[in-house]
Order: C-alpha cells, then sequence, then structure tokens
C-alpha cells in the first residue's frame, strides 16, 4: 500500500511540474487563499470576558431546556 502511495505522488509531482499553466494556477490559489486567511485574521477585535460569561450562560439555558 505505502508503495503505490509513493508512487501515486511521485506520478502527481511530476504532472505538475510538467504542466507549467497548472504550477502557475496552484501557485497563485496558494497565493491568494493565504492572503484572504491573513487578512480575516490580521486584526481580531477583542472580546470581553463579560460577553463570553453571557454568551456560555444563555448557551447552558438552552441545553437544559432540551431535556
Amino acid at each position: 500500500m505505502w508503495k503505490q502511495t509513493r508512487v501515486l505522488l511521485a506520478r502527481s509531482h511530476k504532472r505538475v511540474y510538467r504542466n507549467y499553466v497548472l504550477m502557475v494556477g496552484l501557485v497563485g490559489q496558494g497565493i491568494i487563499l493565504g492572503v484572504m486567511v491573513g487578512v480575516a485574521y490580521y486584526q481580531l477585535p477583542e472580546v470581553s470576558t463579560s460577553t463570553i460569561t453571557i454568551v456560555s450562560a444563555d448557551a447552558r439555558l438552552l441545553l437544559l431546556s432540551r431535556v
């Protein structure tokens, strides 16, 4: 099983390196996704502990009401 996996991975890597357009597309996709994730997590807002307590209390009440 591991030998077959190794062979198939090697083939797929060779296919990507031989196909220049595919390689450029994959690199571009990685850059775009990296920028999107970086922008999303760049400056997260501060969450106060009182908000966390209220949210967790509401969640507990919802869970208890279903019992």
